[in-house]
């Protein structure tokens, strides 16, 4: 195998470290047990996240570009492909031309993050480097703006060696805003972080149930106050119950005030971030994801995986692993309304949660990658290889 020059650039700014960050890295660290010669280009954070520690001692070289907090979701999607905080594209274009990589691969949080970066698109056509880009989440109700907007995404699409979606509905939602078919789009699966993958054993029922929501502190995305609403009503103020929410984000106390709203504060508990995802369900029965837009959640995987059942909304992938009533829940749409019904159904179909959770377990295993990063690092290499080729032999 030729040995590449690897460059991976992320899109993270928000916070040091997300879901959306596992595969990349996982896939770098891959590239340099191949051989390869890697870089990583992030955000600069003090101090570095620990994958990033990982990517220094196994032989990467780390570039970071400033820090710039991106305006609010509203103005980010107002501004779609002109994000104005984008100040960090001429330092990566300049080391992108410093690098002179065989490949780059583009990890964006949204399908839309680099579309409209003209510097970086340019230095990638004029020089001739291929690249690949990632997509892990699409908003559910963002329209593209005009024709011209359209243009631009499926040309940074097209030119792609590959365009790699978490979920095929991400990839669908795409190509309908497009109103053109993605030739070279593919789905790949996020890395899960789980060193066993055996079910775990189904928790006491002793008192109440525990309904736990894994997700990040951020309500746009992730939708905890359509859950409170749902929560704050009849007849679930007669019922024993506890709701766990396991994760942080700038949402933390906007949510501990609409619990107080809903007077839900003493049956919501905010544990905040927790590694081992196993201690999670030895003591949790069903995972509760009320997303507004996502892409695959490696929580609902996991949780799966753990043998547990989930209630979620139809978003992003979560219709690819979720079949009611076999393997979970799934309301129609991110409303009270709708995840309040299919709350509702999971709570009649209670006595049934742990065989419902075994045949989620099963439908996991038979869906996951077992070497997501490796798998990338395939795509990486094929492309590389096809581009020297080409410019080998004078093929345009």
């Amino acid at each position: 195998m030729q040995v590449l020059r690897i460059v991976f650039i992320s899109n993270m700014v928000g916070s040091p470290w997300g879901g959306s960050e596992l595969l990349w890295a996982e896939s770098a660290l891959r590239a340099i047990s191949r051989g390869h010669n890697v870089t990583s280009m992030t955000c600069e954070w003090t101090p570095p996240p620990e994958p990033i520690l990982r990517l220094v001692a196994a032989g990467a070289s780390v570039l970071t570009y400033p820090r710039s907090q991106p305006p609010g979701l509203l103005k980010r999607i107002a501004n779609r492909l002109k994000p104005a905080w984008f100040k960090r594209q001429s330092k990566v274009c300049k080391a992108l031309a410093t690098e002179k990589p065989d490949f780059v691969c583009v990890n964006q949080g949204s399908s839309y993050c680099f579309a409209g970066q003209a510097d970086l698109k340019r230095l990638l056509n004029d020089a001739a480097i291929p690249y690949g880009v990632i997509c892990h989440h699409s908003f559910e109700h963002m329209v593209l703006n005009g024709e011209n907007e359209r243009k631009v995404v499926f040309e940074y699409y097209r030119k792609a060696k590959w365009v790699a979606f978490v979920a095929d509905g991400n990839r669908r939602k795409v190509s309908r805003e497009l109103g053109r078919l993605i030739p070279n789009g593919i789905v790949v699966r996020n890395p899960v972080n789980l060193p066993d993958l055996s079910e775990v054993p189904w928790p006491s029922s002793d008192g109440p149930v525990r309904l736990a929501c894994v997700a990040r502190l951020e309500v746009a995305f992730k939708g905890h106050d359509l859950l409170f609403e749902v929560l704050s009503g009849d007849p679930w103020r007669g019922r024993d119950w506890r709701v766990r929410l396991y994760g942080v984000g700038p949402d933390s106390d906007y949510l501990r005030r609409v619990a107080e709203l809903y007077n839900l504060d003493h049956r919501i508990e905010f544990v905040g971030h927790v590694s081992d995802i196993r201690s999670i369900w030895a003591d949790n029965h069903v995972l509760l994801l009320p997303s507004r837009s996502e892409g695959t959640p490696i929580s609902l995987v996991e949780a799966m995986i753990c043998g547990r059942p989930s209630v979620v909304t139809d978003v992003g992938g979560m219709a690819e692993w979720i079949s009611e009533p076999n393997t979970g829940f799934l309301a129609e749409a991110a409303t009270s309304r709708s995840f309040g019904n299919a709350l509702e159904r999971a709570w009649a179909a209670r006595f049934d949660w742990r065989s419902v959770g075994n045949r989620a377990h099963t439908e996991a295993l038979s869906r996951i990658d077992r070497d997501p990063g490796g798998s990338l690092v395939d795509l990486i290499e094929r492309g590389a290889l096809a581009n020297i080729r080409a410019e080998t032999i004078g093929v345009d």
